[in-house]
């Protein structure tokens, strides 16, 4: 788990894919990854490097059990108490969906304004052998399923501070390239 960029609960959800628990495994992910199925085919997965299996034979193929997971469980992420809080999220990639996902499990009512006409900014435009489309319109479903309002074709041509003006109680900026 140190060796994980989002700390993860590896050993939980390795348990609950072992006994079958594909959404109990998938629950457990989502607590602290709000993108498994783009994770499970794109993470570094350094955790491996750091696997006590290894010390027996192999390490865990600890990314492509979440990939397993993702594929396969059906969970949604619990959603908290209503916040009242409006937040706008310029940029619809990895950061921004990130953010937007957990704002709006802590209530918020999020939108997302992206300057392209779809979502997930660098992952949108990834080769699909190696990022399938509908792994990443999957993460970002999960996401809008929340309540999270994405505005596409919505390049930003203003400073930040205009949304607040606009009503919104904060913004983040999680703009690419």
């Amino acid at each position: 788990m140190e060796q994980c960029a989002v700390c993860q609960d590896v050993p939980s959800y390795a348990l609950q894919t072992a006994r079958g628990d594909f959404d109990g495994a998938l629950t457990t992910i989502l607590l602290k990854n709000p993108l498994p199925g783009v994770t499970g085919h794109l993470c570094t997965h350094l955790c491996e490097t750091r696997c006590t299996r290894a010390n027996y034979d192999e390490s865990v193929g600890i990314r492509d059990i979440k990939r397993f997971v993702a594929a396969r469980g059906k969970a949604k992420f619990t959603k908290g108490a209503a916040a009242n809080r409006k937040v706008a999220v310029m940029g619809a990639g990895p950061s921004g969906l990130a953010a937007a996902a957990r704002l709006a499990l802590c209530g918020g009512e999020v939108d997302v304004f992206e300057a392209r006409d779809r979502a997930g900014g660098i992952l949108a435009i990834a080769p699909t052998f190696r990022l399938p489309r509908e792994v990443v319109d999957g993460d970002i479903d999960r996401i809008r399923a929340l309540g999270v309002n994405f505005h596409l074709n919505s390049k930003i041509t203003e400073a930040p501070e205009a949304f607040l003006e606009k009503g919104y109680d904060s913004v983040d900026v999680a703009c690419g390239f």
